[in-house]
């Protein structure tokens, strides 16, 4: 008998709380809809999550561009003055003469000259040492450009510049490019492993040894003949 009433009691209480249960989940459900009636048509329901702020993109910084090239400041032909102890003398006497002589026929630019400090700078900033011969010319004067030949010898600046380019052709890691002649991209080169001049004519290479051969090779192309002068019929004279 006990053991009937404890059950009846038992399932009295379970299904008290299950009905207070429902009567609590409508009461609050009722509530619920009370209050979103109530609510502003323009007002959401539940707040909306707000998205998250973003850091504003950082603006790409534009490739700086290499600094302009400054090319060097002319030298006068009438104070140019030829180190009679170096290689090019004649050679170089023979242009400078042909250029002042023959105005209309043979043009010659010389630039102010490097000093010994700042030709020593140029090759320990680029590992590149000179020829005794190609250091006294640019002591002479910071490249050249003549008609003779085409031939423009690069300011060092613009030897420095050159540096850095890649050919598809030539020996990349010990040449130099120092210069341009013909004017068909036929490039003069110092090559550092044995101290020679060359010419590269997109593979065509010639060795002319030292500065000077190139010069005498220009001038016998481009000078010889061209005049009647009993001095430059001499030099040629004496090089045959």
């Amino acid at each position: 008998m006990t053991l009937f009433i404890f059950i009846v009691a038992v399932i009295l209480i379970g299904y008290y709380t299950i009905k207070l249960k429902r009567r609590n989940r409508e009461n609050f459900s009722n509530a619920i809809n009370q209050w979103l009636n109530e609510m502003p048509d323009n007002t959401p329901a539940f707040p909306t999550a707000q998205p998250v702020q973003q850091p504003a993109p950082v603006p790409a910084q534009p490739e700086q561009p290499a600094s302009p090239y400054i090319p060097p400041e002319d030298m006068p032909l009438d104070t140019a003055i030829v180190p009679p102890a170096a290689d090019f003398a004649e050679e170089m006497e023979l242009m400078l003469y042909a250029a002042k002589k023959y105005p209309d026929l043979f043009r010659l630019e010389l630039y102010k000259p490097k000093n010994i400090i700042e030709i020593a700078e140029f090759q320990r900033r680029t590992g590149i040492q000179f020829t005794q011969e190609l250091q006294q010319f640019y002591h002479f004067t910071d490249g050249l450009s003549a008609n003779i030949g085409s031939i423009f010898m690069y300011p060092l600046d613009l030897v420095e510049r050159e540096s850095h380019n890649e050919y598809e052709w030539g020996n990349e890691k010990d040449w130099t490019v120092i210069g341009d002649w013909i004017g068909d991209g036929e490039i003069i080169v110092f090559d550092r492993r044995t101290n020679s001049i060359l010419t590269d004519d997109h593979g065509d290479i010639t060795d002319y040894g030292t500065f000077t051969e190139l010069l005498d090779y220009a001038m016998d192309l481009f000078l010889k003949g061209e005049v009647e002068d009993e001095r430059i019929d001499a030099f040629f004279k004496d090089k045959e």
